[in-house]
Order: C-alpha cells, then structure tokens, then sequence
C-alpha cells in the first residue's frame, strides 16, 4: 500500500499526551512516529486484504492540534471517529453490527 503523505499537520507532543490522557491510553512510539509522519495520509492502494478478505481503507484516521481549523477533514480526527461510534458499540452478541448499520436503535 503506498501512501501519498501528510494530509494533516503532524499532532505536536502536547496534543498526543492530552489525546493519551482524555482517551485513557498509552500510545506506543511506533504508532506516534506513524501518525507524525503519516497523519491523515490518503493510500494509494487502498485494498487490504487480511485473513481472505479485501478491506477498502479511505483515508489514515489522524490527531490534529486544532480540530475547527479543519471543518471538513476533521472528520478523520481520531478523537471524533471515537465519539461518533462509541455509543454505538455494544457487548451483546445479538447486537453487534446492528447498532453500527442502524444507529442509535
């Protein structure tokens, strides 16, 4: 997969440690070094394909110091994927996938 480059200005340290501190995580240096240097990176070839099946991948997900100053691509900003899914997310069996595809049901 080849990647065409920065999208998005590289995240500065003090934005990737309050990411680490609002989401509860600890972010390993290889996934740091790749969102500075890849941070919202469009791929070239965008089919993966992982355990038999093609995986179409649009855009690298990115962190962004200033989120308004990016009205459009924003919306790839780590932060606002999570907050667009994570209610959507459940641990019941019978429920995955559903909640996803049909939205807040």
């Amino acid at each position: 997969m080849a990647i065409h480059g920065i999208i998005q200005k590289s995240p500065s340290d003090k934005r990737v440690n309050s990411f680490e501190l609002f989401h509860r995580v600890k972010l390993p240096q290889d996934f740091i070094s790749f969102i500075k240097n890849f941070n919202g990176a469009k791929c070239e070839n965008s089919t993966l394909h992982i355990n038999g099946q093609d995986r179409l991948v649009e855009r690298l997900l990115c962190i962004l110091d200033d989120i308004s100053s990016y009205p459009v691509l924003g919306q790839y900003e780590i932060s606002v994927v999570v907050a667009q899914v994570e209610d959507r997310l459940t641990d019941d069996e019978n429920q995955v996938g559903t909640k996803i595809l049909m939205g807040n049901a």
